[in-house]
């Protein structure tokens, strides 16, 4: 039928209820949508929907509800900045940072596209941004990561962004909303600088994007492993934790000015690099193995990601050690 995909296939069959860095699945019924105008007898779920087809005003009568983005940040412990100066322009943190604030802009744009609240008139704010979170939760199907089209190359709809496994790369750059990216992107500004300043710009690069693949490779084997082959993943976490390991080495004895929130006050400390990321590994490790699974986090692709960062970097000082030892 002119206009239309043919139905590809409906991932709503587990109930898959979209939240924060990946999804988790819904027990209640799969949520379905009248037939969009100029597609009859066309059966959409949010899932299954082709963009080739205007249905977005009656996402709003679904029953998904997306939960709010739980960023962690730090569980109440926020870092503004360290206490070692940085001798080049970061521009890969900059360029990085810019490219996920693009990245939700998108997002944002797609999230009116897909509900119509472009030509919403009249509808309570709660209502608005009720459907403004379900569209953002939507652009996860399209360009996150899930396992299933990973492991297989196969899109199994609606269309992605870029041919599986390459949704890596885009899941790097969105996110579940915008407490998500902001948590995100403090921690790129506080400790992605420095990184850069050691290994260089291409370097740099190249790690991030790494740290990232190897985040989602772990959140990836989990997801397979559990049975929830179908759970997307988005946000730049995993590649975060592996700049984040690389400052811990690089920067043992650093110290970090951080935010305490104690009920309505706000506390400054300085706390030493090693003991603020490694304890934030910690949580991440007791999270993973201990109750994180329904928690809307992908606190795997937050080890996995650190992991790599550190065998990594570790390696290099290591390499490097042993050449001026030679020399």
């Amino acid at each position: 039928m002119p206009g239309c995909d043919g139905p590809p296939l409906d991932r709503t069959q587990t109930g898959i209820l979209p939240i924060s860095g990946e999804f988790r699945r819904k027990e209640s019924r799969k949520p379905t949508f009248r037939s969009p105008a100029g597609c009859p007898g066309y059966r959409t779920t949010l899932t299954g929907m082709s963009r080739s087809c205007s249905g977005a005003q009656f996402l709003g009568d679904s029953d998904i509800r997306p939960a709010g983005a739980n960023p962690r940040v730090g569980e109440n412990v926020i870092p503004l900045k360290n206490d070692i100066p940085v001798h080049r322009v970061p521009a890969v943190t900059w360029a990085l940072l810019t490219a996920n604030l693009l990245g939700f802009a998108w997002q944002a744009w797609f999230a009116f596209q897909v509900t119509g609240l472009l030509h919403a008139h009249g509808l309570p704010f709660g209502e608005l941004m009720r459907r403004f979170d379900q569209g953002i939760s939507y652009t996860a199907l399209v360009g996150g990561a899930i396992p299933w089209e990973v492991m297989t190359f196969r899109d199994i709809g609606p269309r992605d962004l870029v041919p599986p496994p390459f949704t890596i790369l885009t899941s790097m750059f969105l996110h579940g909303g915008l407490l998500h990216l902001l948590g995100n992107l403090l921690f790129l500004w506080v400790f992605g600088p420095n990184v850069e300043d050691v290994l260089g710009k291409v370097r740099f690069a190249a790690f991030y994007l790494a740290s990232g693949v190897a985040a989602a490779a772990a959140q990836t084997l989990l997801s397979l492993a559990q049975g929830d082959p179908l759970m997307p993943m988005v946000g730049a976490s995993g590649a975060i934790a592996g700049v984040m390991a690389a400052y811990m080495v690089f920067f043992p004895r650093a110290r970090v000015l951080t935010a305490v929130p104690i009920f309505f006050f706000v506390r400054f400390i300085h706390l030493p690099a090693s003991f603020f990321i490694g304890l934030w590994f910690v949580l991440q490790l007791l999270y993973a193995f201990l109750g994180g699974f329904g928690s809307g986090v992908a606190f795997f692709a937050h080890v996995g990601g650190f992991v790599f960062g550190w065998v990594v970097t570790k390696t290099l000082v290591l390499a490097n050690q042993r050449r001026r030892g030679a020399a």
